[in-house]
């Protein structure tokens, strides 16, 4: 805020500590050390919410960050029932279900020893990461992590680096259930069967050992609250298309990577009129104009030509898919377009070795 409003860097402090664990800070505040801003930010439930409006931020999530994690599965079966189809409670369901598939149900299917569909967040990074033209050198600084929803690809970096590596999203209920496997070292979510059936389950992250370095943090992707050039990594999956302006989230992404930082960004262009003004969609509307509609087109031009960022293109590909369990008879698939890409000067040329 200090950042924006005067141009000005101030580290936040520890202000108020109220619960503590072995894990670090459960419930505090943060404060901002300038004595003409003081602004506070609260830590909730070990997770740090340092985002650009707080007021408008909690009230528009005050359901999930009040929400009761000690009711028996058979009470929450008979809330939702009396919440109904379409209720804050079963929406935030619906995409605890859809996103811990996702990101978690190949571990859940191989402890189980069940058919179920596997989630494809490992298989779609493994791809992302260990491209068949190079491989992405990971980096010995710190990552983050943009969008994280429940954590898989935070966790998964954290088995390829020693250092930092951060998720952040503005899902709390997202948040609280990886900052839970964090912790804990397991995640329970309510799988959706069909319409208001949920079916519990546990899934045990044993697997994942060098998570001391990992952390989750309630951030805006269009304001990242860090100073410039302190990652080198950033990962951008299938976010610019769910944000108001996905030309500030890819500035954002940019100003905090180090001088040759890498960067990790994927989008299948689903565009949302009620999130992304259609003026600011990336392609998929205007044929009239010199892209021509064509998304991929018009994404490479935002990320090569801009005169306040530039990044190089280090390879390039389309047609990775990205399945979302709905319910179990209903699946959707996306087949997102993908980027591996280098900061640079904004003088170098900027070109691409993929297609």
């Amino acid at each position: 805020m200090c950042r924006q409003n005067k141009g000005s860097i101030e580290p936040l402090v520890i202000g108020t500590v109220v619960k503590e664990c072995d894990e670090g800070i459960e419930e505090g505040i943060l404060l901002c050390s300038s004595q003409a801003c003081l602004s506070e930010f609260p830590i909730i439930d070990g997770i740090p919410i340092i985002v650009p409006n707080l007021r408008a931020y909690v009230s528009g999530n005050t359901h999930a960050i009040l929400k009761r994690n000690d009711l028996s599965d058979t009470m929450e079966s008979l809330i939702g029932d009396c919440c109904g189809p379409g209720s804050e409670f079963d929406t935030q369901r619906q995409h605890l279900s859809i996103y811990n598939q996702a990101h978690f149900s190949d571990l859940q299917a191989a402890s189980e020893g069940t058919d179920l569909l596997p989630g494809n967040a490992k298989s779609a990074m493994k791809t992302l990461v260990d491209s068949t033209t190079s491989n992405l050198a990971i980096p010995n600084g710190p990552i983050l992590d943009i969008g994280c929803a429940t954590g898989r690809g935070t966790f998964e970096w954290t088995q390829k680096t020693n250092d930092l590596v951060l998720g952040i999203d503005l899902n709390f209920s997202f948040l609280r259930t990886a900052n839970k496997a964090l912790t804990q070292g397991f995640i329970s979510y309510p799988k959706r069967r069909c319409g208001l059936v949920y079916d519990y389950h546990k899934i045990d992250l044993g697997g994942f050992s060098e998570t001391s370095k990992a952390d989750f943090w309630a951030c805006d992707a269009l304001n990242l609250p860090f100073c410039d050039n302190q990652f080198d990594l950033a990962t951008s999956y299938n976010i610019i298309d769910t944000t108001q302006s996905p030309f500030d989230c890819i500035q954002q992404m940019h100003r905090v990577l180090k001088p040759d930082g890498l960067a990790i960004l994927t989008t299948p262009y689903d565009w949302t009129g009620h999130v992304t003004p259609v003026t600011s969609w990336i392609g998929g509307h205007s044929q009239r104009c010199t892209s021509g509609g064509d998304p991929e087109k018009r994404l490479r031009e935002l990320l090569c030509q801009q005169q306040d960022y530039q990044f190089t293109i280090l390879e390039e590909g389309t047609g990775q898919p990205w399945t979302l369990h709905l319910h179990d008879r209903c699946l959707t698939q996306y087949l997102v377009h993908w980027f591996r890409l280098q900061k640079k000067a904004v003088t170098d040329d900027c070109s691409s070795t993929g297609n």
